[in-house]
């Protein structure tokens, strides 16, 4: 999206004055915003995988012990990587704790069944299982951007489930 800031002209001395108000302005046609998702979704296809979204709903009875745990699963596309400096430089979160990774999901997810549509996002506590069988627990949701009112992605940092290390 541009800004199109408004322009004055005097016909009379054939000049164009440019207004100075921060107010008097429009906003163009663009479709950043759209366009940013589409590249970010396009870079995930291509070099992400895919995996499958575990998330947990956990029924407990009055006095507020569980009684039943059940898993929900849906296939997603994701990128996994090693927790990297800057990381830990930007975050200081004790992101370099052994099995931790950096985990880039789109910002929400849905599937269309019998017509209707299910939307969901990856959120802390859920699990994501590789292709490889390893599972992950989301601990934290480091990032979340947007361009203008459009979530663009997130930046989770995982934890291997059963602490193999990264």
């Amino acid at each position: 999206m541009g800004i199109v800031i408004t322009k004055y002209e005097d016909s009379v001395n054939q000049n164009i004055r440019f207004d100075i108000s921060t107010f008097d302005y429009s906003n163009d046609s663009d479709t950043f915003d759209t366009d940013v998702l589409a590249d970010f979704k396009a870079i995930i296809l291509e070099q992400g995988d895919n995996f499958t979204l575990i998330k947990e709903t956990v029924t407990t009875d009055g006095f507020g012990d569980v009684t039943a745990v059940s898993d929900t699963e849906y296939v997603i596309f994701g990128y996994i990587r090693d927790v990297i400096k800057r990381d830990r430089e930007v975050q200081e979160a004790g992101l370099a704790v052994t099995g931790n990774m950096v985990f880039y999901s789109y910002a929400e997810y849905s599937t269309t069944s019998a017509g209707v549509e299910t939307t969901w996002e990856v959120v802390e506590g859920d699990i994501i299982k590789d292709r490889d069988g390893g599972r992950w627990r989301v601990v934290q949701v480091v990032q979340e951007p947007y361009v203008q009112d459009t979530k663009i992605y997130k930046k989770l940092v995982v934890r291997d489930i059963h602490h193999g290390g990264s």
